[in-house]
């Protein structure tokens, strides 16, 4: 590619840059309304100084699942954020509902950014169809997925 042009030399970039793979799916986990899922965090300030031999635990629930009217649900999701030894990212934080083969994200007025060793409570809304009698809310985090299933009442 030393004597191309440079837009010809982009393009032949092109295949290279597009062969990527996804990542590996997260692991799933599951639970009820009211129910917490626990999940395990390294801890360390940085990956190079994690320590393999001790983990620390967040605890994940949904609660006060409610009908907003007959297509709209509001829910807290709490996260509990242990000591890790650095803050812990909520910014990449997803949120959806899913129901009657609909799935449409969850949306808060939260400004969701670097938690430090406390509980967070962030209340959400989401669309759903109407006379859902089953409802899955999942949130990915980090490598993992958390889908908590109940009746929105």
């Amino acid at each position: 590619m030393r004597n191309l042009p440079p837009s010809v030399a982009l393009l032949a970039l092109i295949p290279t840059l597009t062969a990527c793979t996804p990542g590996p799916e997260p692991e799933t986990d599951g639970a009820g309304f009211g129910e917490s899922i626990v999940v395990a965090h390294p801890v360390g300030a940085h990956p190079e100084e994690y320590r393999r031999d001790l983990d620390a635990e967040a605890l994940y629930t949904i609660d006060d699942v409610v009908l907003l009217g007959s297509e709209r649900v509001a829910f807290v999701l709490n996260v509990e954020v242990p000591e890790t030894g650095r803050t812990f990212g909520l910014s990449d934080l997803s949120v959806d509902c899913a129901a009657g083969g609909n799935r449409n994200p969850a949306l808060t007025d939260r400004v969701l950014g670097e938690a430090t060793t406390s509980s967070y409570a962030i209340p959400y809304t989401c669309a759903i169809p109407e006379d859902t009698g089953e409802l899955i809310i999942a949130v990915e985090h980090y490598d993992y997925r958390l889908e908590f299933t109940g009746a929105p009442g």
